[in-house]
Order: structure tokens, then sequence, then C-alpha cells
């Protein structure tokens, strides 16, 4: 009894496993096949890249552009040729610079470019050069203190220094003096009280020497003296006119009256005796130079005209002083 049921218990064993193993066996074969068949399979294609036109936003056109131009080619977000394409009509949102007012002009006449040149001896006068701009100091520069350009030099005078150091200041004159064709300007600072004197004195020496004197009563009308000097030194006024006086005079037809204008301007001589002046002189340096005797062989002059006149141009021109 117990021999059958362990043999038939070992059979039933058996049996069962070789069941579970045929069944297992073709669960691996099927999974094997599957993983097989999938390595097999192609890739899959690559999905297509969208379009660039396809991609974007439709844009607007500008107004003058047809719609018959969107398949050429796309300017700047626009679709219309380059070769037709109007850029001057492009439609833009850059706000436009606004148009400044221009500018007022100056109510002197512009300065030149050229810089004031102006002696290292004037570096301590702050008090001047505070009222100037676009200068330059010149080591050099010892026979003048100020050079505008080559027709203008300027010496810087005090008074108070005239008083102290008037030999120094007439060397200064007798160097400067040989300088040509120079408008040479003596510029008189009046910083003392007693001033009448060395005015006389100063003008003396301008007279002689061939220097015109500008009297200012501060430093900054000095300033203002050379900046008026600055804004008209390419004048004729400053330059001279490039014919001489004499060719100037014997082409002007006003010269006449202007000289018989100036000799009635002296007591008792009229147009009559003017024009026997001009008569008798070819100059008005000739007529200045007649002594009375010859002023009374004229016609129509006599004693007391001849006196006035004579009078006029010999007596001193600060004899009222």
């Amino acid at each position: 009894m117990s021999d059958n049921v362990d043999s038939s218990s070992i059979s039933n064993v058996l049996a069962f496993v070789a069941a579970s193993r045929k069944q297992n066996g073709a669960e691996l074969l099927d999974d094997q096949a599957r993983k097989k068949q999938k390595l097999d399979l192609p890739a899959p294609a690559p999905a297509p890249a969208p379009a660039p036109s396809d991609s974007l936003p439709p844009r607007s056109l500008p107004p003058n552009a047809n719609a018959n131009d969107n398949a050429n080619a796309t300017i700047i977000g626009f679709t219309k040729p380059v070769s037709n394409y109007n850029f001057k009509e492009t439609p833009r949102n850059i706000p436009q610079r606004p148009q400044l007012a221009p500018r007022p002009s100056p109510a002197i006449n512009k300065i030149v470019e050229k810089k004031l040149e102006i002696s290292e001896f004037q570096r301590g006068n702050s008090e001047l050069i505070q009222h100037l701009s676009g200068y330059t100091y010149v080591k050099t520069l010892k026979d003048v203190d100020f050079v505008v350009n080559s027709n203008i030099a300027i010496l810087f005078l005090s008074i108070n220094y005239f008083k102290v150091y008037k030999d120094k200041f007439m060397l200064r004159i007798s160097k400067a003096r040989k300088s040509p064709g120079i408008n040479r300007v003596i510029l008189v600072l009046v910083d003392v009280l007693d001033y009448h004197k060395y005015i006389l004195d100063l003008n003396t020496v301008c007279l002689n020497n061939d220097f015109t004197m500008l009297c200012a009563w501060s430093n900054r009308e000095c300033a203002d003296y050379i900046n008026y000097f600055r804004s008209v030194s390419n004048s004729t006024m400053i330059k001279g006119r490039r014919v001489k006086d004499v060719e100037v005079l014997a082409n002007d037809d006003l010269f006449k009256q202007r000289v018989s204008d100036f000799l009635t301007s002296a007591p008792r001589i009229d147009k009559g005796n003017a024009a026997a002046l001009m008569a008798k002189c070819k100059t008005v340096k000739d007529i200045l130079s007649l002594s009375k005797e010859e002023l009374l062989e004229l016609d129509r002059m006599g004693e007391k005209k001849a006196s006035s006149l004579w009078s006029a141009f010999n007596e001193p021109f600060f004899g009222s002083l």
C-alpha cells in the first residue's frame, strides 16, 4: 500500500513539474520573440521641421505693399522684395528728435579765434586778466603787454606806476615804437586822484611816438577795451585801407568840403576864406604852417580873422586847464 502511494505521489509530482516547466518555457520563448521583434522594427522617421514662415505670426504690411509680394522675401518683419522695398516709407515707432531752435546771435561781433597773447609781466595782474578769455602767456613778449593780432599791440599802464617808474616806461615806449605798421595803444588805468598832470604828460608822449592813448577808470573797463579790439581786429578800421591815403583823398569828392568845414569851425572864418586858403596851399599841413603875415596876404583876410585862425592853429591845446 505504501509503495503504491509513494510511487503515485512521485509520479504526480514529476508530472506537475514537467507541466510547469513546459508552461514557463513557452512564456519565456514568447517574451524573447517579442523582444527580438521589437529590436528588428525600423526607427521612426523624425518629425519634419516647421517652416519659418509658418512658425512666425503673420506681420502687417506697410500701406504701399501688395499682398502678392508675400512669396518673395521677409525684411524686418515685412514681406516685400528687397529690390522694390522703399525704406523711407517704412513706418517706425521710434520718436523723432525735436528740432532745436537756432541760438540767438551774440550782441557784439564774434571774437576772432586767434588767442590773445599776454606778456609774462602781466601774469600778476589778475584783476584785469580775470575779465579776459581765450589768452595765452608768451615769455618772449617783452616790449608790449597784449598782442591782439599782427595789427594791434597794447601797452598797459597805471598812472600810479607811471608816477614812480616813468623812466622804465619811457624805455619800453622807445622799444615798442620800432615796430612799423602796427596800431600801438597805451591803455591807461586812472587809479589816482590827481591824474590831470600825468594825462597831459602821457598825451605828449603818445603824440611824439605815434601811440593812441585810451583811459579807463577800472580794470573791468580796460578788459572791455581789449575785448573790443579783438572783436574788430579784422575790420578796415584796424587793418587800414589797401590803397594809400593820397590816392583816397585824390578820388574823394567830399574832401574839399570836409577841409572847408574844418577851417570854418574857427571863429570869424567863412567859406570864402577857406576857399582862399585851399587855393594857396596844397595840403592841410601847409595851411597850419602859415604865419600871421602870410595869412594877411590872402584876400578878405583882415587882422582879426588872421589872429583868430593863427591862434586856433598854434595856441596850446590845454591852455585853459
